[in-house]
């Protein structure tokens, strides 16, 4: 499976790069035609699902998608205690809630701050949240180069909220996948968006190598 970021190494003008961006621009129009094909279906969240969907700031999150995520991330440490992984942390929200969930448990923020959603605002914010918390390790670099330094760490929670185009999510959901212990979880935020239509075909695609557990709207999470 191509890295979207090591392609980007090779010039514009490169065969390998012309013919990967053709195959990735192609990809995300297929999704976006067959977008209700790729739909996962909701699932029932009991009280939850009566939370208002109030936003938080600083995140993209809201409120009822940060509930789900941290009563799944809560149930998982309890019978699977591993470390945690956020691919595209933005301005720290979700990795302080997480590293508060699991405060027994390293939280690994990968996130290189250089574009694609990530300024060195947000960076500054994110340091600003989340200097004084222990159990939170920041590394400034893409997904695929994250990957060989956590390999060989037991991991048992995954959160995606990076680039949401298809080829890039097919990367983190496959990629971070095979590091993922079994019985561990992998959400992925904005699958309910037209807008990101490749988000949504690549998590129905790695969906059907995994259980299905949580389907809130705009949130879905998935059991290895």
């Amino acid at each position: 499976m191509i890295d979207p970021f090591a392609i980007k190494r090779h010039s514009k003008v490169d065969p390998r790069r012309v013919a990967f961006t053709a195959f990735a621009r192609l990809s995300d129009r297929v999704a976006t035609s067959r977008f209700d094909r790729y739909a996962l279906p909701l699932t029932d969240e009991g009280a939850l699902n009566q939370v208002v969907e109030s936003e938080i700031d600083d995140t993209d999150v809201n409120q009822r998608q940060m509930d789900v995520l941290s009563k799944h991330l809560a149930a998982v440490q309890q019978r699977l205690p591993g470390a945690i992984v956020e691919i595209g942390a933005y301005r720290g929200v979700t990795t302080r809630r997480m590293a508060e969930v699991a405060p027994d448990q390293q939280v690994y923020a990968i996130d290189p701050y250089i574009g694609y959603g990530g300024s060195d605002v947000d960076l500054a914010k994110f340091q600003a949240r989340n200097a004084s918390v222990a159990n939170i390790t920041h590394l400034r670099k893409p997904s695929g180069a994250g990957l060989a330094d956590l390999a060989g760490t037991p991991i048992s929670f995954i959160f995606i909220d990076a680039v949401h185009d298809y080829v890039n999510v097919r990367f983190d959901g496959g990629s971070w996948f095979k590091l993922l212990r079994p019985g561990g979880m992998i959400a992925f935020h904005d699958v309910d968006d037209i807008v990101f239509a490749g988000t949504r075909r690549a998590v129905w695609e790695l969906a059907r190598q995994a259980t299905l557990v949580a389907h809130v709207p705009g949130l879905v999470l998935l059991s290895k």
